[in-house]
C-alpha cells in the first residue's frame, strides 16, 4: 500500500524588533519598558489597551516575523527529529519503504543532514535532506505537494501559512508536552484558525542600534529618537541622526506596535480578520511620527538605505 503523505510546513519565525541590524533579504512577550527596541512575533500582538501617549515606548509591543520550525508527519515527530543530537544506543536498519524528505536552504541543510544521522539510528526511518534557495521553497513546493512528489518538512516562514493551509498543504501537529520549551509567542506565529502547523525552532531578531560614541544617553521614546537626532545634525555630528530602511513595513512595524497600532487583533483562535488596526489611533500615531521624520528633516527621501548599506553608516 502506497504510503499517504502528510504535509507539513518546517517553518521559520523570524521575530523582529526595529530597524539597523540585520533582516533576511527573505525575502525571523512584551517588551522590557527601558529598553529601546524589543522583539516579538507580529503574531502575538493583539488590539491595544492602553493610550498612544503610554505606548510610545520604543520597546513596542510587537514586531514582525519570520520562524523557524519544525513538524512532524505519519509516524514520527519532528520536535525529536530536528532537536536530537544524540545517537542511539545501537542502530536501528531504516524500515523499507519509510522516509521523511526534508527540503532547506544553505544555512540549515548542513545541520539537519547531521541530525537525519541521529535520528535514523536511533528510530529506523530514514530522512533526505534536499539543499533548495530558500527563495524558491514556497513556490517549489506549492507545485510539488499536490503532486504527491513533494518534501514530507520544509523551512518557510510563518507567514506563509495562511496560503498554505487554505490550498490544504499542511498537515496539524501538536508539541505535546515540548511546548512549554518554546516561547509563547513564537508558538502562537504557527497557529492558523485554532491550529497548530510549524514548530519554531529558532527566532530572530532585528534590533535598534545606537552608536555609543555619538549617543550617551540611550533614548526610550520615540519622541526621544526625535530630539536625540534633531542634536546629532545640529552638532554636525553626522548628517542624519536616524536610518531606517524604506518603503518596508517589516521594519516599520515594531515603530507601529510601539504606538499602539496593529494589523489584526487576536483571539483564541488566531487573528481576527474583521478586527483591522491599520486605521486604529496608534497606527496613525505612528505614520504621523515617522512622516514628521522626513517632513522635520531627521530622515532623508530617497536615501535608499537598505541591508548592505546600514553597516556602513555605523561606523
Amino acid at each position: 500500500m502506497q504510503r499517504v503523505k502528510t504535509w507539513i510546513v518546517l517553518a521559520v519565525l523570524l521575530i523582529s524588533a526595529m530597524l539597523l541590524a540585520a533582516c533576511p533579504s527573505r525575502g525571523g512577550g512584551g517588551a522590557a519598558p527601558e529598553a529601546p527596541a524589543a522583539a516579538q512575533p507580529a503574531e502575538a500582538t493583539a488590539a491595544p489597551t492602553e493610550a498612544v501617549a503610554a505606548a510610545e515606548e520604543v520597546t513596542g509591543t510587537g514586531a514582525t516575523t519570520a520562524t523557524e520550525a519544525t513538524t512532524a508527519t505519519e509516524a514520527a515527530t519532528t520536535t525529536e527529529a530536528t532537536t536530537s543530537t544524540g545517537a542511539a544506543a545501537e542502530q536501528v536498519a531504516p524500515a523499507e519503504g519509510v522516509g521523511l524528505t526534508i527540503w532547506a536552504d544553505d544555512t540549515r541543510s548542513p545541520v539537519l543532514k547531521q541530525l537525519a544521522e541521529d535520528f535514523q539510528a536511533q528510530y529506523g526511518i530514514g530522512v533526505v535532506v534536499t539543499e533548495r534557495a530558500f527563495a524558491n521553497i514556497r513556490d517549489d513546493f506549492k507545485v510539488a505537494a499536490p503532486t504527491g512528489e513533494g518534501p514530507d518538512i520544509i523551512i518557510g516562514a510563518h507567514d506563509w501559512l495562511g496560503e498554505l493551509v487554505e490550498n490544504g498543504l499542511l498537515a496539524e501537529i501538536s508539541l505535546g508536552d515540548k511546548q512549554d520549551q518554546f516561547l509563547p509567542a513564537a508558538v502562537q506565529a504557527f497557529v492558523y484558525d485554532g491550529k497548530l502547523y510549524g514548530m519554531p525552532y529558532a527566532t530572530e531578531n532585528v534590533a535598534f542600534v545606537y552608536n555609543p560614541e555619538i549617543v550617551t544617553e540611550v533614548p526610550t521614546t520615540w519622541t526621544q529618537v526625535k530630539e536625540v537626532s534633531k542634536q546629532i545634525k545640529a552638532d554636525g555630528t553626522a548628517n542624519q541622526g536616524f536610518i531606517i530602511q524604506e518603503n518596508d513595513p517589516y521594519h516599520f512595524f515594531p515603530i507601529m506596535t510601539a504606538f499602539g497600532g496593529y494589523v489584526f487583533g487576536l483571539t483564541d483562535q488566531g487573528y481576527n480578520p474583521e478586527d483591522i488596526g491599520i486605521d486604529s489611533e496608534g497606527s496613525i500615531a505612528a505614520a504621523t511620527w515617522l512622516d514628521s521624520m522626513y517632513k522635520e528633516g531627521h530622515l532623508t527621501p530617497g536615501a535608499a538605505i537598505n541591508y548592505d548599506l546600514r553597516p556602513s553608516t555605523m561606523t
